[in-house]
């Protein structure tokens, strides 16, 4: 699981970088992703071990991307869903207020359901 969870980060955050930073660029773009996960309510216990897999996966992409001089850097922000649909949307819709783009670990159906809808109605 937590092999999947690393490889769905990378992938995002290289499809991000790629998408909207030139690759040759001299100064360094911070990509900033969402990271939304039940930290209280029915799947805290979920929430809790996907914080510690998202923040190890951090820390992987940050030695990748210094070690292999790469002109992005990235950004985690964390954010509890409580375990209700209501707060993860009006919280996706805070940090896309802010400019965030991506966003990742949602672990319940109603939260990725809303998530969904919302996205696809603002591309």
């Amino acid at each position: 699981m937590k092999k999947k969870v690393l490889g769905s980060l990378i992938l995002a955050v290289f499809l991000a970088a790629l998408t909207s930073t030139p690759i040759l660029s001299a100064e360094k773009k911070e990509i900033t992703i969402g990271a939304f996960m039940p930290l209280t309510g029915d799947f805290a216990s979920y929430g809790a071990r996907g914080r510690v897999a998202m923040e190890k996966a951090e820390a992987d992409i940050a030695k990748f991307t210094s070690g292999g001089n790469l002109p992005i850097t990235i950004k985690f922000l964390y954010e509890d869903t409580e375990t209700k649909a209501n707060v993860t949307l009006e919280k996706i819709k805070a940090m896309a207020a802010q400019g965030v783009k991506v966003a990742v670990g949602l672990l319940d159906s109603s939260d990725i359901r809303l998530a969904m809808g919302y996205a696809n109605a603002n591309k």
